[in-house]
């Protein structure tokens, strides 16, 4: 450990406003360019970088300083875009399980039952075939 790194930790323990401003000036670009390449999407890259920051005063007191600050800010990007990643997941499949709401569900109400006796896999199976 340095003494540099004692001191960020210190000062982030502290919440401590310049010490955040020199962090961000010095991270912004790389840490913008990072989560663009994640998400592929201007505007929740830029969301996510505002949380990560937020992240970071808030849980700065989480940092250790026996790491590097660059892997614990970017550990804390690549959080945020993954659980965004799960609520987009979660409300896709939502969206899938509202009837009427997928783009095909008017086939799947509207067309017409088939057998299984029609099917050609039934048909190599007496038992199955037996059940319809």
């Amino acid at each position: 450990m340095t003494d540099d790194t004692q001191a960020l930790a210190l000062g982030l323990r502290r919440r401590d406003p310049e010490l955040l401003d020199r962090l961000i000036e010095q991270y912004q670009q790389r840490l913008y360019r990072y989560l663009l390449f994640l998400t592929a999407e201007p505007a929740l890259a830029e969301d996510l970088f505002q949380e990560t920051w937020v992240r970071v005063f808030e849980r700065g007191h989480q940092y250790q300083a026996s790491s590097r600050f660059e892997s614990w800010l970017f550990a804390i990007a690549r959080h945020l875009v993954i659980d965004v990643s799960r609520r987009k997941k979660l409300a896709s499949l939502d969206e899938l399980s509202e009837p009427g709401t997928h783009p095909r569900s008017s086939l799947l109400t509207t067309a017409p039952f088939r057998c299984c006796r029609h099917s050609s896999r039934a048909k190599t199976s007496k038992r199955f075939n037996s059940r319809c």
